[in-house]
């Protein structure tokens, strides 16, 4: 038989799966119940806005055909969206799939990163996949400790710092003077991965428009999903905001035609009500 332990990348071996938990149905009959409302995923109950519906059914009629590679029209839109260009968005089938992009686009074996504790378990995962050494640095009163991320980016060299804001779980908020004094202290050749999956549900008022420090040329990356306010997440859509000279190194990791047609008329669809965004919002 084939020991196929000796044969994947060494990085892999003692690393679990990602594993999100039982699902609805294992829970019910787990406690013998008939009705459950399943919020350990943190999923959009409300669904996805009005006429999403008719969107998606809309391309089955070509879901013969591949989607369009350049995402022009879904990218048309994020950027309108967001108040930026285009060329800046890399579409993709979530935010899972962008946290392992960027891990490969930058990691090397034996290259370290920077997480905090708690946060979502992914980053480290992917991070260890790739061969990287992982250093955690614990929150501080439920919130992210940035100049303990700082230091210790620092003093191990890191490559990547990874940062969950709004985090998850504990839905905590990276304040600006915390964000602007962690980006001046980065070591040089260390770049932040932001997680804004949640990124909705902060007024807009207190949300950090980290698409500027993009367009300025900072080493930030921003991921970004349908998957919460949105409710799409049974349709696997995000997308990355980074400086236009990344995008193709992303796209050269990511594999083509990775975003279906369903996902990317559901997105567009879900852009033409931003309003409903705030109503969910409140």
């Amino acid at each position: 038989m084939t020991d196929w332990s000796q044969l994947v990348r060494p990085s892999l071996i003692g690393v679990d799966p990602y594993r999100p938990g039982p699902s609805v149905d294992e829970l019910k009959a787990s406690y013998g119940l008939q009705d459950l409302v399943k919020l350990n995923w943190n999923e959009g109950l409300l669904g996805p806005f009005p006429n999403v519906r008719d969107a998606v059914l809309g391309e089955l009629d070509r879901a013969w055909m591949y989607p369009e590679h350049a995402y022009s029209d879904f990218r048309e839109a994020v950027a309108a969206w967001l108040g930026t260009r285009p060329e800046l968005i890399v579409p993709s089938h979530g935010i899972q799939a962008l946290i392992t992009t960027v891990a490969h686009a930058f990691l090397d074996p034996g290259d370290a990163v920077v997480v905090p504790s708690p946060t979502y378990g992914l980053y480290a995962q992917v991070s260890t996949a790739a061969g990287a050494r992982v250093e955690r640095v614990p929150g501080r009163d439920h919130r992210h400790d940035v100049e303990a991320l700082a230091e210790a980016a620092g003093r191990v060299e890191a490559r990547l710092i990874w940062l969950c804001d709004p985090n998850n779980p504990t839905g905590s908020l990276v304040t600006r003077d915390e964000w602007e004094a962690l980006l001046t202290e980065l070591p040089e050749r260390c770049a932040v991965v932001v997680d804004e999956a949640y990124a909705e549900y902060v007024h807009p008022e207190r949300r950090l428009r980290r698409e500027a420090d993009v367009v300025a040329g900072r080493p930030v990356i921003v991921l970004r999903s349908f998957s919460k306010i949105f409710g799409l997440a049974g349709l696997r859509l995000g997308y990355a905001v980074v400086d236009e000279a990344l995008a193709p190194f992303l796209d050269v990791v990511q594999e083509p035609f990775n975003v279906n047609r369903a996902a990317l008329a559901a997105g567009c669809a879900s852009l033409r009500q931003p309003e409903l965004v705030d109503e969910r919002r409140l």
